[in-house]
């Protein structure tokens, strides 16, 4: 029997609109959390990563990845493809971050030459996201010589001693962009929230230090933040 075009039409828009169902249903968007789980593998971008799309996964490369739980930071070292016919891209020393067990690292400024790099986990995740890291910093410091008769100074020199030092930064996840977290670069990220940015204007300098982490926290919960995610296949299926 001939088949009807009436029959192919709709059977056309049939295959269409389950093409567009699964996109709807695969990938979908839901708010960015603290519990939101990002897919696996290496991000080469902060536009790969804020798409939820790692440029390699795990299994591609070979290599060593130590995680430090304390500092919650982790140190990688990219040893190559597990594919020896294929060279690993140019900017492999370029990383964005990466994600583990759906957690969220992102690289650590600096050491772009080091074999290792360091990652940080990125502690709150939102519209305006938060992580910490610590390192060495060379100061300067004023070294007195005293007179042990007179009690009085009779020499004085610069010496240069390492410490060890926390850094903090925000990242505007709109465009990936990362600064520190101080009064003056928060204010920058929240321009579209009027209310708290007179709230940030109305404290004085110590108090606008003081209460940054918690201002942080009451701009996300007011400014979702979206993100895609791939929905899984046969959870999709059983919900159906």
């Amino acid at each position: 029997m001939p088949i009807q075009p009436h029959s192919l039409l709709f059977s056309l828009l049939f295959y269409v609109y389950g093409i567009f169902d699964a996109q709807l249903l695969f990938a979908q968007k839901t708010v960015l959390q603290n519990d939101f789980k990002f897919e696996d593998g290496l991000y080469l971008s902060s536009a790969a990563f804020l798409s939820n799309k790692p440029d390699l996964k795990w299994a591609q490369l070979s290599g060593d990845l130590i995680f430090n739980p304390k500092e919650e930071t982790a140190g990688f070292r990219i040893a190559g493809w597990r594919d020896s016919l294929q060279a690993p891209p140019q900017n492999m020393k370029e990383l964005w971050g990466f994600s583990k067990d759906g957690n969220p690292y992102v690289r650590i400024p600096g050491k772009l030459n080091s074999p290792i790099q360091y990652f940080a986990l990125i502690r709150v995740r939102g519209k305006i996201s938060y992580f910490t890291y610590e390192e060495d910093r060379v100061e300067e410091v004023v070294m007195k010589a005293y007179n042990p008769l007179t009690g009085l100074p009779f020499r004085e020199g610069k010496v240069e001693t390492k410490k060890r030092v926390r850094v903090k930064k925000l990242i505007c996840m709109e465009n990936g962009s990362i600064v520190d977290f101080s009064p003056k670069y928060f204010r920058d990220c929240i321009q579209d929230d009027a209310r708290l940015l007179k709230t940030l204007d109305d404290l004085d300098a110590q108090e606008q230090n003081e209460k940054l982490f918690k201002l942080l926290l009451i701009y996300n919960d007011r400014n979702p933040f979206y993100i895609p995610y791939l929905e899984d296949i046969e959870d999709t299926i059983i919900k159906k």
